[in-house]
Parts: C-alpha cells; sequence; structure tokens
C-alpha cells in the first residue's frame, strides 16, 4: 500500500496542536476509499443518510421553541462552513438540558453524529488539569508558587525556578514543543503507532521564549509538566487515576476518558479535514497513538458534549473547588491575541466577553477536531460544542455566540412569560421641569392571565428614580382598554440627566414577576441642536454635479449637563441630493452646556447633476449620544445652477431670486442671512417682530448679481421669533428666525 502525503501546518489560538493533515492518500488494492471529492456532501453516501444530519434531542421538559432556534443556529453555521459533524449541548437551570447534533462521523456507513458520540477535546483537557492541581493546592499538598525543581528532575531548556503558577497561566516562557518545533511535528508523523511518554516528549523543548513570569505565551509544555506534578504529588503512575479519582467519579462523568491511558466505552467521532478545493479528508485511518500520547495532559482527554456541559457547570458553579481556589483560576494576565474579546488567561480558563456578557470559556484543536464551551455565570449557563472537522479553528466559538445570542434574546423577551416585548416613549428629549413622558408597553401574554405591570425611570448614577404603574384601560396613554398596550405618564423631571426606562410584569396567575431592565432611554440634556454648517469644498457654492464636504457644528442648549460621546447622522429624501452613506455620520467631542463644537470628520454629500432648478434642499440630522438617538433637527442648503459668463470661465451666477434660511437658527446673538441675486437689483433687508413692526433694516442699496451674506449682531434684541424680509425689484422673499438668549 502507497502512500502520498502532504504536510500542511494549522495555527489555532487555542490550539492543542498544529497537526499534520494528510492529503491525496491513495490505497491501492485496499476497499477503504479515503478521498472525497469537491462534491462530496452530494455524493450518494452523504445524500442516502440526509435525514440523520441535524438531530435535536433534548430532555422532555426542555422548551421546544429554544430547542428549535439552538437546532437552527446549529445546522445553518456548521452547513455555512462546511463542516463534517458536531454534537453540542446547553445547560439551562430552568429549562433543563438541550444536546443538539448535526452530520455525520462516517458517510461511508451511514454512521450519524449522536448525542454520546466521543469527541477528543483536545486543549479543554487543560481545565481538568489545573482544577486538579487547585484541589492539590487546596488540600495542603503543594502550592501554585512552588518551583519545579521541588517536584521534578532537570530538564533540557526548562528553567527550574518556573512556578506551577506559572505553569497553568501560560507566563512560564517555555517554548511549546508542539507548536513551535517542526521536529517534533516529524517525529509523530514519521511513526504515528510509537507511544510517546511524557519525558520523552519533553525532549523536543527548545530554548525559552522569555524568563519566567515576564511575558505571556501560549504553551503546551506547561501543561506536560503540570501532569508530571500531579504524578509525583499524588503517587499515581497514570493522570487516569487522579482524574477519575477527583473529578470523573464523584460527577458522574461516565462518558469522559483520558484517552491513550484507559479504553473507552462508546464510538470515537472520525476526524475530518476539508480542503479548499472541497476535499474532505478522514484522519482517522491512521494511528492517533503518537499525537495523542504526545499531547497527554495537554490534550488528550476524550468526552462528549453533554458530560463536558456538566462538567463546566459543576466547576464553574463553586461544586468543585473553594471561592479561593475558582478565584485564583479565574486571575487573569494579560494575552497576546488578536480578538480584543477574549481579554485575559487564567488557569485552563479565558475570559471571553460575548455580546457585551462575561463568559467563561476555552478552545481546543487539532487537524480533525475542534471544541469549544463557554460558561455564563450570571444565569448558571453551560454551553459546549464537538466538531469532527479541524480546519476553520474559530468556527465553534462563531456558533456558540450564536447560540448565545439566542439565550440573551430569551432572557430579554421570553416567549412563554409575560413581558412587555415593545416599549414607546412620546418623546426621547425632555424638557426639565416642562414636559412629561409617557410610557406606551405592549404585554406579550402567551397564557392570557391576568396582569399587572409597572415602570421605572432612574438616572445613570441612580441617585434620581421614580415608579408608577402602568394600565390597560384606555385613559393612560395606553391606546385602546384590553387591547395589552399598557400605560402610563411620569411627571416632569426637574434635572438634566440620561434616563433608563425599566418595565416589571407580575403575572397574578403564577404569582411570576418578569423585570426587563433599561428597555428604553430618553434624556433631559440639552437639547443638542445644528449650529451652522461650513462647505469645505474648494467651490463652496453648491452646483448641480458638485461633490461636497460638510463641516458641522452642534450645541448644547441646556443648562447644567454635559452631553458626552455625542454623533449625529445626516439625510435627506430630496433626490437632487445623495449622502455618502460611508461619510453620513461624524463624532462630536463632548458638550458643555452652552458650547458649540465641530464635528470630527467631514460629511460628504453630491448634488445631483440632474437637479435643474435652484432650490433649497433639506436635510435631517439624528443626534445621538451614547449610541441612543435623542435629539433630531434640520438644516438646508441652497442649490445655485451655474452659467458661463465669459468664455472659459464659469461662475455660479443664479438663474434666480432666492432667500435662504439664516444659520444657525435658533441663534445667539448672531445669525448669517443668505441670498441671491440673478441681475443688479435694488433690495432691502429688513427684520420683524412677530407682530408684524419693523425692528431694523439691515441692507437698503442696489446689489450686484450674486450671492450674498449677511451677518446680523441681534445682542440688543430681546429673545423671540422673528421674521426677516428681502426685497428686490419685483422679488419679495420672508422666513422665520428665533432668537434665544
Amino acid at each position: 500500500m502507497n502512500r502520498l502525503f502532504k504536510l500542511f501546518l494549522f495555527p489555532s489560538l487555542f490550539g492543542l496542536f498544529l497537526s499534520p493533515v494528510f492529503g491525496q492518500f491513495e490505497f491501492r488494492n485496499d476497499s477503504f476509499k479515503l478521498k472525497k471529492t469537491q462534491n462530496a456532501i452530494n455524493s450518494p453516501d452523504y445524500v442516502k443518510h440526509e435525514n440523520d444530519w441535524g438531530k435535536s434531542s433534548y430532555s422532555s421538559d426542555f422548551d421546544p421553541v429554544l430547542a428549535e432556534r439552538f437546532q437552527y443556529a446549529l445546522d445553518s453555521l456548521m452547513a455555512k462552513y462546511y463542516l463534517i459533524g458536531a454534537s453540542a449541548c446547553i445547560i439551562m437551570p430552568e429549562k433543563g438540558t438541550w444536546k443538539g447534533v448535526y452530520g455525520v462521523s462516517d458517510p461511508a456507513i451511514g454512521d450519524s453524529i449522536k448525542p454520546e458520540t466521543l469527541f477528543w477535546i483536545d486543549s479543554n483537557t487543560k481545565t481538568f488539569v489545573s482544577t486538579i492541581i487547585l484541589q492539590l493546592e487546596e488540600d495542603g499538598v503543594l502550592s501554585l508558587d512552588d518551583e519545579l525543581h521541588k517536584w521534578l528532575p532537570n530538564y533540557n531548556n526548562v528553567d527550574s525556578t518556573i512556578t506551577i503558577r506559572q505553569l497553568l497561566n501560560h507566563t512560564a516562557g517555555l517554548n511549546d514543543f508542539l507548536n513551535e518545533n517542526p521536529r517534533c511535528m516529524k517525529s509523530i508523523i514519521a511513526d504515528t503507532s510509537r507511544y510517546w511518554s511524557p519525558q520523552y516528549t519533553l525532549n523536543y523543548v527548545l530554548s525559552p521564549n522569555f524568563p519566567p513570569g515576564t511575558s505571556w505565551s501560549y504553551s503546551n509544555t506547561g501543561y506536560i509538566l503540570a501532569g508530571l506534578i500531579i504524578r509525583q504529588a499524588t503517587g499515581e503512575a497514570t493522570f487516569a487515576a487522579p482524574l477519575r479519582q477527583r473529578l470523573l467519579n464523584p460527577l458522574n462523568l461516565t462518558h469522559t476518558y483520558m484517552g491513550i491511558e484507559e479504553s473507552l466505552a462508546g464510538k470515537l467521532a472520525h476526524g475530518w479535514y476539508v480542503y479548499t478545493n472541497g476535499e474532505y479528508i478522514d484522519q482517522s485511518v491512521w494511528s492517533s497513538t503518537a499525537a495523542r500520547s504526545s499531547a497527554w495532559t495537554a490534550g488528550a482527554i476524550v468526552s462528549t458534549a453533554e458530560d463536558m456541559a456538566r462538567w463546566i457547570g459543576a466547576l464553574y458553579s463553586g461544586k468543585i473547588l473553594s471561592d479561593n481556589a475558582l478565584n485564583s483560576m479565574r486571575t487573569l494576565v494579560p494575552i497576546n491575541i488578536l480578538d480584543r474579546n477574549f481579554i485575559g488567561y487564567g488557569m485552563g480558563t479565558i475570559k471571553w466577553i460575548c455580546l457585551g456578557e462575561t463568559l467563561w470559556c476555552h478552545g481546543g484543536s487539532t487537524s480533525g477536531s475542534r471544541s469549544q464551551f463557554a460558561y455564563f455565570q450570571k444565569k448558571d449557563i453551560s454551553m459546549t460544542l464537538l466538531i469532527n472537522c479541524g480546519n476553520n479553528y474559530d468556527r465553534p466559538t462563531f456558533i456558540l455566540e450564536e447560540m448565545f445570542k439566542t439565550i440573551l434574546n430569551y432572557y430579554q423577551y421570553p416567549h412563554d412569560k409575560i413581558h412587555a416585548d415593545k416599549v414607546m416613549l412620546n418623546t426621547y428629549y425632555v424638557t426639565p421641569n416642562q414636559d412629561s413622558v409617557k410610557i406606551s408597553a405592549h404585554i406579550h401574554n402567551p397564557a392570557n392571565h391576568s396582569i399587572m405591570a409597572f415602570s421605572k425611570i432612574e438616572n445613570t448614577d441612580a441617585t434620581y428614580q421614580d415608579s408608577i404603574a402602568l394600565y390597560d384601560d384606555g385613559l393612560h396613554g395606553d391606546s385602546l382598554a384590553g387591547d395589552m398596550i399598557f400605560g402610563g405618564v411620569f411627571l416632569p423631571i426637574n434635572r438634566e440627566d440620561d434616563f433608563s426606562v425599566s418595565v416589571s410584569t407580575l403575572d397574578v396567575d403564577s404569582n411570576y414577576q418578569y423585570i426587563q431592565e433599561k428597555i428604553n432611554y430618553f434624556t433631559t440634556i440639552g437639547p443638542v441642536s445644528f449650529d451652522s454648517y461650513d462647505i469645505i469644498s474648494n467651490d463652496t457654492i453648491p452646483n448641480p454635479g458638485d461633490i461636497i464636504r460638510l463641516n458641522l457644528r452642534l450645541k448644547n442648549d441646556g443648562l447644567e449637563a454635559i452631553a458626552k460621546n455625542i454623533s449625529a447622522e445626516i439625510s435627506s429624501l430630496d433626490s437632487c441630493v445623495l449622502v455618502n452613506a460611508v461619510k453620513s455620520k461624524s463624532t462630536f467631542a463632548d458638550l458643555n452646556p452652552g458650547n458649540i463644537v465641530t464635528c470630527d470628520s467631514y460629511y460628504t454629500i453630491k448634488i445631483q447633476k440632474t437637479c435643474s432648478e435652484e432650490r433649497e434642499i433639506q436635510f435631517n440630522i439624528s443626534i445621538s449620544s451614547d449610541g441612543y438617538s435623542f435629539w433630531s433637527d434640520t438644516f438646508s442648503i441652497g442649490i445655485n445652477l451655474e452659467t458661463e459668463v465669459a468664455e472659459g470661465n464659469t461662475k455660479a451666477i443664479p438663474s434666480k431670486y432666492m432667500l435662504h434660511q439664516n444659520y444657525p437658527n435658533p441663534f445667539n446673538p448672531k445669525t448669517v442671512i443668505s441670498y441671491q441675486l440673478p441681475v443688479a437689483s435694488d433690495i432691502t433687508l429688513s427684520i420683524y417682530s412677530i407682530t408684524g413692526q419693523k425692528v431694523a433694516t439691515l441692507v437698503s442699496e442696489i446689489q450686484t448679481p450674486g450671492n450674498h451674506k449677511y451677518e446680523w449682531d441681534a445682542s440688543n434684541m430681546a429673545s423671540g421669533v422673528y421674521y426677516y424680509r428681502l426685497t428686490a425689484d419685483n422679488f419679495v422673499g420672508m422666513k422665520k428666525l428665533i432668537l434665544l438668549k
């Protein structure tokens, strides 16, 4: 039998090691066909067992709606990433245990993945190792600060002053024999059936990466040494013995084994690698002894998805370690990885900020398997995913994240519980001491039970709180009586701040209360409004076909509070203009009361060439703080038509009279009034009070054709509404302006 193979190395963030992938195997005179074509998914073997690919198995009391959503996430993403098979488990204390599977182990014989299918969990082995070490410290057998020379003989390239703590959190500086020494891989490939003792494995450790405790670098070597310390401290000849005595037997993890050292009572999933050309290569046809024995306590445990979920639930909920030991495990060191959502490594655990929530997790990988677990401490939820496909190391993380999104959606909008599924406010900017806040909440009532509903508002530091009952009687801003829209009104608020709105519901029949914290927001800061703009393009007069860059200025008209983390997005419904989608939004510096700030980056708009008349184009501005849209405003830009006035010289000469809206508006105390003249004209620009009395004449003279501006200083005028009026020959135009002092 001749074998042709290529060696590929695949880096993995939490990987056990960079495993060889055998490509283009050819078995001559052999009945087993290994090579799969790029159409393997559509081959008769796969199609024949298609109905076995996505099966969901869950306890009888588990929510069927959630089960369907979990299975859909698993099925769709496994198919999207062209992965072969998977087993997943989610344990939610109030729901039970969901077990979902997808795909096959060996399609040639119709062997589909089942909940009891065994998988290599690779580097998730490390969490078991660190737990046993912490137990031994609790028992007084060892200390995390013990140096290696206390427990082990000297090994080449291993600093004997390294502490056990540094082994477990990857700050020992040890070279990773599996990922960083190509000679190790070559030796594994040369004889895949050879058994590697831990001592033999350590012969492949190269020079240290850095002095102990000075940096972080993921290293499987450290966990081989930790395994040797466990054997020495317990007096056992194998790692399997303390693993089973301390963890597997007490937790009744009957489907978890120390591979290589124990026999497996169950089917182990075939490991596959998918090439970019679509070939599916079964890597289970050669012995895994060398690879797995070399990994040993860095990654040789075998388990099921359910056992893994039960294991991490027991670990992180405090059923195995004391609070002090668990805190030690979760004490983080910085890690130099690209994904900023993984913010630190403890001892066999990683802190993952996922969708704004904290999860404790770890992963494992080889060329034929991927595994990932995550624990949501806030709700005591365990999630695991085991995949029998080695490429795309980050895919389990993506799939678990999608399942976690389903979990968060459930807790925000539980389909089987009474809750407010929509909360609306009559306004998102509330004038202090003046405006009331009207709350309307649509209540989801799946069993048509009797309901009581309440709402609470509080400011950012919780020093101001108010609460009211909500009613469905048609008398409290709640639409019609009996339509499941509950309403209520909060009285005016006497301070400037941002406020959150929470809604709680009580199922009177079952006495179940559900609180939705911070489901909506409003503010009494400001208002923040449009002040003015500058055109920063070379041509500052907008004409058809021009691309215009704008600097906008916003102002805080409030009296007390700073408007923070401000952004503003512009839009227009006018067909004469296109707003650049990328350049339609900008951020602004924090706005102190009474101050004006300019945008951090310019806005870009394009005036359509088809714009055939001089006009004012109106723009809408949505102004946000911390991502919440609280304020809105408008402004307009006048469009001119170009007229050729001399050969080779084009100048923007208006084709008709136009009076533009003043900028800024409202203003204090100065504003600019712009207008355009198509011909030389005798003009008068005057200001009138709201009663029609002329209070000022700003311009009275003959002016040349073109665009004109006048800055009016209203320092000596009282606050209020005024009108400005332009007369020019037969043209009369008038607009409103507002002076606020």
